[in-house]
């Protein structure tokens, strides 16, 4: 559990939250340092993205990946889906200024596409990434979803987060289902 909580800690430092209020008993500061780093705004000031491997109690593998405001890329094309070798369909808040949001990354290895829209056609609900505010992403073409908090946009690209992922090709399979629209990489083809 240390090892964890520790490793959760330096992920936080690079993506420098901000804390609000916090109580944290002197033993557990003394036992889980990173996590007083944290909570006291150490930032992390080395390198600028780290990828980190937690494991659940029943053996569920998380890949955490984590970038400063340094690191001044896109999570999920520079880190994200190189990392996982897979293409990537994202779904982020996209409610920002139209000129500051990241189109699909189409010109390299693997690819991350723009989610438009998702639907629930058995509970007859949709929603634009100009409504929802998750900020998700699936391999297209292998079992790894991702929860994050950071969205694809230019603003953000010097804005400290994450994301976790981990395999699942059930829950890999129930979200591809609900993606409706998607800003392909086929209609940038004219341009490569």
């Amino acid at each position: 559990m240390t090892v964890s909580v520790s490793n959760i800690g330096l992920q936080l430092t690079y993506n420098q939250p901000w804390v609000y209020d916090y109580q944290i008993p002197p033993q557990l500061g003394d036992k889980y340092p990173t996590m007083l780093n944290v909570i006291t705004g150490v930032q992390h000031s080395h390198d600028s993205n780290v990828e980190l491997i937690h494991s659940s109690v029943q053996q569920t593998v998380f890949i955490v990946f984590a970038k400063s405001p340094s690191f001044n890329q896109d999570l999920y094309s520079a880190m994200v889906a190189p990392s996982l070798q897979c293409n990537l369909l994202t779904e982020t808040w996209q409610n920002g200024p139209k000129s500051g949001n990241l189109p699909s990354a189409c010109n390299q290895t693997y690819k991350v596409e723009t989610v438009l829209s998702i639907a629930n056609k058995q509970l007859n609900i949709s929603y634009s990434n100009h409504v929802d505010h998750s900020k998700l992403a699936v391999c297209s073409d292998s079992g790894y979803i991702c929860v994050g908090d950071i969205n694809r946009q230019s603003h953000q690209l010097v804005r400290g987060g994450g994301t976790v992922c981990f395999f699942d090709l059930g829950v890999q399979k129930q979200y591809m289902s609900l993606i409706q629209s998607i800003d392909t990489c086929k209609q940038y083809k004219s341009n490569e």
